[in-house]
């Protein structure tokens, strides 16, 4: 069985400029026409370059699809699942497994991608989609000619959501019996910040070979008996240095033993870079010339222009100030550079960094994501949940999803009647039981376990007894706080479990202020008392939540006309 696999195919990058406009479509039919001689061909995701592809990526895609996926060469695969190949309407000649990446993944209205149009036309496989992020299970897709390969297709997952289910096991893989055993993913693989990325560690020893996408530098490698393929992107969607190196895509021959062969993307741009301290003009002209003559040209050149299809993208970094005119030197060589109007690229020198004794070194995040959440923390966002909002300003940054916000906040008005402080209405009880532990804790509550046959359930206890015997100052609360009470650990990403957390954590609690208890006494408070207290007064009382529950139906004023119905709002702390 042969089976030829690429990745990040960035269909539709720069399609409105009028020289990069095919560059995506050359480089992905070069890999399509060299899949003539293979069984099957995988796309481990991001086969366009903007989740909402144009009419003229759609169109061009469906074009190269149809051109080389379609005709009358014999399948020998057999599959556990039914394939586009199966149906009787359409002939396949070449049967396109893909998974979506992040820049094609589902969002919107009925949480559809590209790739589901791309199914529905039967040109393409679409597996791997994700509906349950809570819990994920990956069924194998098994291919059977002279040996049995098992497919595990997960599509994109955000990085930091993805290694907390691995951590928590929460990721589980069906096993086969298959001969070969290949995991395809689209995720990071090296870590750059925090728990975003898919460590090695995670991933289970019985796979044979595991194929990434997303990380457009090419790779291939072992570690510990696995062969690692992260495939690379076939377009260079970004003038960087690591972007310099060549583009290949690779074919799988799974026979007696398995083979993997590089093979090289001729019709991918050649891609030049470097770096020089700025100067003169002259200085800076005999540069990119001798950056230009090591590009070798195509035999429809012309002796002194370059010409469309083999133009060189080209990146110069310049540090410090220059003393002439960019535009005009740019535009000098717009007959030779494809990318005339970004070549250069200013830079100021960096200084060294001076390393003080004893005082730390910060590193400031360059991330947007991080740099807002950051923000955020200490501010206030009123009725919107600070990680709810991080979520949806990233689908519609990556997504460009422009209803994202219009559909959140509707969601929330949809939910008004339904909800506490955030909360479902069918959760109050934890609400109740959150108020409880933090009455416990800021009052140093002493339990009692040798009652309790649940030890991980603290509020089984029938006894609680209140030590106050070293408070010297009445009316005041109790004063040691109980280390192992003092907090609590919360999935964040859960908006639940984040409500559930604000309310651990929410302003000062004065419960002896209250005048229910007295500080010079010892007392032994039941379970009952316990899960008797006041939750809705509380959180009236400061400020968590302002809405009458007990008013089922408008009231009138004394002049006789109907209030309009009592709006629910939410409080400082969600």
């Amino acid at each position: 069985m042969k089976i030829l696999i690429t990745s990040d195919s960035h269909l539709g990058y720069r399609e409105t400029d009028p020289l990069l406009s095919l560059d995506s479509f050359n480089a992905f039919e070069e890999a399509l026409r060299g899949g003539e001689d293979c069984d099957l061909m995988i796309i481990a995701g991001d086969l366009f370059h903007n989740n909402r592809p144009s009419r003229f990526t759609m169109y061009k895609t469906i074009q190269l699809l149809k051109k080389h996926v379609l005709g009358d060469k014999e399948i020998k695969v057999l599959s556990n699942k039914q394939l586009n190949y199966g149906k009787p309407n359409i002939n396949i000649s070449l049967p396109v497994i893909v998974i979506n990446g992040n820049h094609d993944d589902p969002c919107g209205f009925g949480s559809l991608s590209a790739l589901d149009v791309l199914h529905q036309t039967g040109l393409v496989n679409y597996v791997g989609k994700i509906n349950n992020y809570e819990r994920i299970v990956v069924e194998p897709l098994i291919l059977k000619m002279e040996r049995t390969v098992a497919l595990y297709c997960l599509s994109h997952v955000r990085d930091s959501r993805l290694y907390k289910l691995f951590s928590q096991n929460k990721i589980e893989f069906l096993k086969s019996d298959a001969d070969v055993n290949i995991l395809i993913v689209h995720q990071n693989r090296v870590e750059r910040n925090r728990n975003d990325y898919l460590p090695a560690d995670f991933i289970p020893d019985f796979f044979n070979l595991i194929v990434f996408g997303h990380e457009h530098d090419p790779l291939l490698f072992e570690r510990n008996e696995q062969t690692y393929l992260q495939c690379g992107s076939t377009v260079r969607t970004s003038l960087c240095e690591a972007e310099t190196g060549k583009k290949y895509f690779y074919k799988l021959d799974v026979g007696e033993s398995i083979k993997i062969e590089k093979i090289e993307l001729k019709s991918v741009r050649t891609f030049l870079f470097d770096t020089i301290s700025a100067g003169t003009k002259e200085a800076v002209e005999l540069k990119l010339d001798e950056m230009l003559d090591t590009v070798n040209r195509c035999e429809k050149c012309e002796k002194v222009a370059f010409c469309a299809a083999c133009r060189p993208l080209v990146r110069l970094r310049l540090e410090g100030d220059i003393s002439f005119n960019k535009f005009h030197l740019q535009n000098s060589y717009a007959d030779r550079v494809a990318n005339p109007s970004d070549i250069f690229l200013f830079v100021k020198k960096k200084r060294p960094a001076v390393i003080r004794e004893n005082k730390p070194v910060h590193i400031r995040s360059t991330n947007i994501y991080e740099i807002i959440h950051t923000h955020l923390l200490s501010s206030n966002l009123g009725i919107v949940p600070e990680l709810m909002f991080i979520d949806k300003f990233r689908e519609y940054v990556e997504k460009e999803n422009k209803n994202v916000f219009q559909d959140f906040v509707d969601g929330l008005e949809a939910h008004k009647n339904n909800t506490i402080v955030g909360c479902e209405t069918e959760h109050f009880k934890n609400l109740k039981d959150a108020m409880n532990r933090k009455f416990i804790r800021e009052n140093n509550v002493v339990i009692n376990d040798d009652e309790c046959d649940v030890p991980d359930q603290k509020m089984a206890s029938t006894n609680v007894v209140i030590n106050d015997d070293e408070c010297d100052v009445p009316d005041q609360k109790m004063a040691s706080i109980n280390e192992n009470n003092s907090s609590l650990i919360y999935d964040m990403d859960d908006p639940r479990a984040r409500h559930q957390a604000n309310l651990d954590f929410i302003g000062e609690e004065d419960i002896v202020k209250r005048g229910r208890f007295q500080s010079s006494k010892r007392y032994s408070l039941s379970e009952e008392e316990i899960n008797n207290f006041d939750v809705i007064n509380y959180a009236k009382d400061h400020n968590l939540i302002r809405h009458d529950f007990s008013k089922k139906a408008p009231t009138k004023n004394e002049e006789g006309e109907k209030n309009s119905e009592e709006k629910f709002t939410f409080s400082n702390f969600l």
